[in-house]
């Protein structure tokens, strides 16, 4: 694996030091890692929760979402057939 620097400054270094120890990583890059993996659970969690305020906005139940998602899938599949 190649290694690459990023520049931060030495607060930011010390934090991520005393985070890395404090969780027991053994390189700043797993700490790294796994604090990507953590905003790509939080990101998803907050679209979910934008979807579910949009869905009790409109009254929709998760099964009528699933439903028209299967009509709209059903519709392209089969203008795409009759072409």
């Amino acid at each position: 694996m190649s290694k690459t620097t990023i520049g931060v400054s030495e607060k930011t270094r010390d934090r991520l030091k005393h985070l890395k120890m404090k969780f027991g990583f053994k390189s700043l890059d797993e700490l790294l890692q796994e604090m990507i993996q953590v905003m790509e659970i939080l990101q998803f969690e907050r679209m979910a929760d934008k979807v579910r305020h949009r869905m009790d906005k409109k009254r929709i139940s998760l099964d009528e979402l699933c439903e028209a998602g299967r009509r709209v899938r059903k519709e392209v599949f089969e203008s795409w057939s009759s072409e």
